[in-house]
């Protein structure tokens, strides 16, 4: 049993599934890099998502959206006048939220994103229970809201002029609504699942206890830890 107070609190496939918005969040502010081309450099991501997740079970909805949305961002950059895409640039990283929040939101007509990332988490008999299905509708709202709040917030910081507000709209907002998400997130399968839970929904695939350790009984002596299943 992995103690929950080890785990780490970001899950590796979920963590995965978001890192085309990361990449095109930190690309489009990179000077000389149009929309075209942050779009470009996160659908390149998407291709990597795509590789490594062949290793697991399935490919999840938030990669499938990835392709969609960054790959048609890529071809419709590609396309506009360069004039007109001057005047969406400042608004390319709302778009980008806005798409997360509607692969997040559209997914709970079906089956809640979230779940094809916490499959693993929990015995099979869990899986198919409603409890797991209702706190995956939790968390995948949960990150709609998140997202919806950050395209707002992207928003205003390109309407609002200043140094200030800008870091305040563009970073500070987006990565506390983040923390927040991943917070109530794991806050809700604890109270669903309990603090025993053999692995959070956050914490890492696969993740192993750290090796046994010597156990010191008295100075000098040392024990041999048994590992799982020894007498």
């Amino acid at each position: 049993m992995i103690n929950s107070g080890s785990l780490v609190l970001v899950n590796r496939a979920l963590a995965l599934g978001l890192s085309p918005w990361l990449v095109f969040v930190v690309a489009s502010r990179s000077e000389g890099l149009s929309l075209t081309g942050a779009a470009a450099a996160a659908f390149v991501v998407c291709g990597v998502t795509l590789l490594v997740r062949r290793a697991w079970p399935a490919v999840g909805g938030l990669e499938v959206a990835a392709v969609g949305l960054f790959g048609g961002l890529t071809v419709f950059g590609a396309l506009l006048p360069s004039g007109l895409l001057v005047e969406i640039r400042p608004y390319d990283r709302s778009l980008a939220a806005v798409g997360l929040a509607l692969a997040a939101f559209g997914s709970l007509l079906r089956a809640p994103f979230t779940s094809q990332y916490t499959l693993e988490m929990v015995p099979p008999d869990q899986a198919e229970s409603e409890a797991f299905n209702q706190v995956n509708r939790v968390q995948t709202a949960a990150w709609g809201v998140c997202s919806t709040i950050a395209a707002a917030s992207f928003a205003l910081g390109a309407l609002v002029g200043g140094r200030l507000p800008a870091t305040v709209f563009n970073w500070f907002v987006p990565l506390v609504g983040v923390w927040l998400c991943i917070w109530f997130s794991s806050s809700r399968w604890y109270s669903t699942f309990g603090e025993d839970a053999a692995v959070s929904p956050l914490s890492m695939p696969g993740v192993v206890e750290d090796p046994p350790r010597p156990v010191s009984t008295g100075p000098g002596r040392h024990l041999r830890a048994l590992a799982p299943g020894q007498d």
